[in-house]
């Protein structure tokens, strides 16, 4: 087996399958949360306890999504870190229990970021809430009525020119070996069932800066700046991909592209909020939250829809839907 299929296996090897009694599946998703030196944090975990409570039924959301940028402004160092404690669980757990899938942003491989992943089997995790078994990972839940939705955790760090200076080789690995076992594992999925996949960085934003960093992770040929992208999109349409979340940007926002099959969720806006550089003009997205407020993002899955809410944290307001349908 050659040394790139070897590293395919490594960086993909956790799958798991869960069954939900339900004939629907619920949960929410936010990433860019980690500042706990704010209220910002504490607002948005108690608007999504109230959703959970009132919008998701009587055993409330069955996990949360987050899109990473977990621990400001440098990750965490070790397992005993206190952010664990004084971030994750105070403000966010201690309001909604229900499992967290992480993924990991560029704000935590500013620290260490393997010690995110080992948080998952220690003995700190005591409520078994917190899952990032590997920066990738599969999670197949099967609803009663036999639906099944597949949720692929992505790591995608190795397009952030800000960290290649601390970690040279992640673009490669992205490129090479993270990008190429996704389709791998897509491809391997039967089409009817829901496909969703989750990562830190946006394939679109409305961001100046982050925009640079979309365009390089969605695209295939030369971008703008002249480097070769490295081709996320194709791999999402190739396989009929229903949506992306990812966070980084600031901002809760929302796209599809004309004739293209995925759905792009920006849900960033857990703690600062704001666009990096300031707006772009170069791209126009379905859906930008005007006011920039914090807030979350909320989904129903059933066996031929998904519907998902972009929430203003503060007053938990619906300000935008999508209905997405196999």
């Amino acid at each position: 087996m050659s040394r790139k299929k070897e590293q395919v296996k490594t960086f993909w090897v956790h799958s798991e399958e869960k069954r939900i009694p339900r004939k629907n599946l619920t949960f929410l998703a936010v990433g860019d949360w980690g500042d706990g030196f704010g209220d910002n944090c504490a607002v948005v975990g108690e608007a999504m306890a109230r959703h959970s409570k009132s919008e998701c039924g009587s055993s409330g959301a069955d996990f949360v999504l987050s899109l990473g940028d977990n621990f400001y402004p440098a990750g965490v160092r070790n397992v005993k870190d206190k952010k664990f404690q004084c971030i994750w669980k105070e403000l966010f757990t201690s309001k909604l229990k229900a499992p967290w899938y992480v993924c990991l942003g560029n704000h935590d491989y500013m620290g260490n970021p393997l010690t995110q992943i080992e948080y998952t089997s220690c003995e700190h995790n005591d409520e078994g809430l917190w899952y990032l078994p590997n920066s990738t990972y599969h999670i197949r839940h099967v609803l009663e009525d036999g639906t099944a939705i597949n949720f692929f955790a992505l790591d995608t760090n190795g397009v952030d020119s800000s960290l290649r200076w601390r970690h040279p080789n992640l673009g490669d690995v992205l490129r090479d070996v993270i990008l190429p076992g996704l389709d791998e594992k897509l491809k391997a999925c039967p089409k009817n069932e829901w496909k969703i996949v989750f990562g830190h960085h946006p394939c679109y934003t409305a961001g100046a800066d982050h925009g640079v960093d979309g365009e390089l992770l969605r695209t295939t040929g030369s971008t703008m700046i002249g480097a070769p992208g490295f081709g996320l999109e194709k791999i999402l349409e190739d396989n009929k991909v229903h949506a992306y979340f990812a966070g980084h940007e600031h901002c809760l926002q929302y796209h599809k592209q004309e004739g293209m099959s995925t759905h792009h969720f920006v849900g960033g806006a857990g703690s600062h909020t704001g666009f990096c550089g300031g707006i772009s003009e170069r791209i126009k997205l379905r859906f930008i939250d005007p006011t920039m407020a914090n807030g979350f993002i909320a989904a129903e899955v059933t066996q031929d829809r998904m519907t998902v809410q972009l929430i203003h944290a503060l007053d938990n307001k619906v300000i935008h839907t999508v209905q997405i349908t196999k």
